[in-house]
């Protein structure tokens, strides 16, 4: 189990998230040369509908091009490591992006983001009968809801305004993927929703952590935990703090209990 490490102020928590993720920069260098996309893992499936909800890393490769079988296998290979065995072969696929398209520089060199979340923009607009496509930016947050420096007073206010000022529109992206996976879609008899950044790491785990929070029934400690065992690392500081901000929100406005404010690094 992870050390719980009560993180006093924001320079502190960005210098620890940095040392780790330049120690264990390794585990995030994409190879170009392989045949599956990294990170990917099963979070939550509706049998009734037929639906599956997958997050992962970048399925843009090589040379930045969406690869659609890369990310068929993967996705097969990660039902049935969840133990699902009867996974479709054809679905109607929703890819959710979390890249920035401002990011022009990644693990992948020059044009990153952009270049990534162009071609499966287009990819999608070319063969519509495969699925669609939801660009969602994600940024997190350089608030620190654990600073020392902040009065209680000030981290309440900013747990009940959190709908209108987190840009990343937790609430709402978390609630429209709980969703995706418990409705039905006409266009196919099967339907998988697979969101991702590039690495599968910080973005991915925001989102990830923020659903299994929400519907997954997750205590704030084994979120976390699952947010570094995928990639085997801790995610980044400012979506792991943007998370944690949704999970105050959670306690504040639906009546959970969870223990947010002590940090997992």
């Amino acid at each position: 189990a992870a050390a719980a490490v009560v993180v006093d102020d924001a320079a502190a928590a960005a210098a620890a998230a940095a040392t780790t993720r330049a120690a264990a920069e390794p585990l995030c260098v994409r190879d170009d040369a392989r045949e599956l996309v990294e990170h990917v893992h099963l979070v939550d499936r509706s049998t009734h509908h037929n639906t599956y909800l997958f997050r992962g890393g970048s399925p843009d490769f090589p040379n930045k091009q969406f690869n659609y079988a890369a990310l068929k296998k993967s996705l097969a290979l990660a039902a049935a490591d969840a133990g699902v065995h009867d996974f479709p072969s054809t679905f109607y696929l929703i890819d959710v992006n979390l890249m920035n398209y401002d990011q022009l520089t990644n693990r992948t060199g020059p044009g990153g983001d952009a270049v990534e979340s162009i071609s499966e923009y287009e990819f999608f607009a070319a063969n519509a009968h495969l699925g669609e496509y939801w660009y969602w930016h994600t940024a997190g947050t350089n608030a620190n809801a654990t600073a020392h420096w902040l009065p209680p007073s000030s981290r309440r206010y900013l747990v009940d305004t959190f709908d209108t000022w987190n840009e990343d529109q937790l609430s709402t992206r978390t609630d429209a993927l709980h969703a995706a996976v418990h409705t039905s879609h006409p266009r196919s008899d099967a339907t998988v929703v697979y969101f991702h950044c590039d690495c599968g790491c910080d973005r991915t785990g925001e989102m990830g952590g923020a659903y299994n929070l929400r519907y997954m029934n997750f205590t704030w400690k084994a979120a976390n935990a699952l947010n570094t065992k995928i990639p085997g690392r801790p995610m980044g500081s400012s979506h792991y703090r943007i998370m944690q901000f949704y999970c105050l929100h959670l306690n504040a406005a639906h009546g959970f209990t969870l223990d947010c404010l002590t940090n997992y690094q």
